[in-house]
């Protein structure tokens, strides 16, 4: 037996056994089976997520962090061959619902929240809208994003990835995710152009520029998209995968 396949590829003790795809010890198989059951997130590293990355010197063995990416980096896959198309599309599917209700039905705790509290590990405490609450564009603008922020958060991959990575792919990928749900949730409506809930026009009322001295500007930025959603008869099914593709593109 290779000398490499008689280590852990986790935590680099002695071990000749192999777990879901790569050589690691029972000890880690389960540490990996167990994270994936967790319904909180893990506490981020302390020390810089460096705790596994040194095979002659682990720096912290307690970091459930550092320890389950370095399941990932070895290639440790739970249910490979179970993954299916037809499996994906309800998932996705739910998730678009719940990011669309809480965008109608909810607001975020705070006002003002900044990106690395909008973009931590720890999921956003949305609170009920009160009946007389009434949102204008800014509003829902912040919800928009939130929401996204949200919705990017519970996709399984990016559990798995750790604070720094996560926060650079949701600063790269959430506002594309924005407009293309947007879109489609008002294209499969019928309408022509894209608008925020309740009818609020994406653009502020009190921000005119645009709709006075760009009259064309602010049809295309409205309408295009709807237009070549409708051009090519997207189903819903497509836009769930194509969103998750576009999301995923450097």
């Amino acid at each position: 037996m290779d000398e490499n396949q008689k280590t852990c590829h986790i935590c680099y003790k002695p071990s000749r056994l192999f777990n879901y795809g790569v050589p690691c010890c029972n000890a880690c198989k389960m540490f990996f089976r167990r994270v994936k059951t967790f319904r909180t997130p893990l506490r981020e590293c302390e020390n810089n997520e460096i705790c596994y990355k040194n095979a002659d010197e682990i720096f912290y063995y307690d970091c459930k962090s550092c320890r389950f990416q370095q399941c990932i980096r070895a290639g440790m896959i739970e249910n490979q061959e179970k993954i299916r198309f037809f499996d994906i599309i309800p998932i996705l599917h739910q998730l678009e619902i719940e990011k669309r209700n809480i965008l109608e039905n909810y607001e975020a705790p705070f006002k003002n929240i900044s990106f690395e509290e909008v973009t931590d590990t720890e999921p956003i405490q949305f609170k009920p809208k009160s009946l007389d609450t009434r949102f204008n564009s800014y509003d829902y603008a912040f919800m928009t994003h939130t929401s996204t922020f949200d919705y990017l958060k519970k996709l399984d991959f990016v559990k798995m990835m750790t604070s720094s990575d996560s926060k650079a792919f949701l600063k790269s990928s959430y506002l594309n995710c924005a407009i293309f749900s947007t879109a489609m949730h008002c294209y499969s409506h019928k309408m022509g152009f894209i608008t925020f809930p309740e009818g609020i026009d994406i653009f502020p009322t009190d921000i005119d520029i645009i709709p006075i001295h760009f009259p064309r500007l602010e049809l295309g930025i409205k309408c295009r998209m709807i237009g070549k959603l409708s051009e090519l008869r997207i189903t819903q099914e497509e836009f769930l995968l194509l969103n998750i593709i576009f999301i995923c593109n450097p």
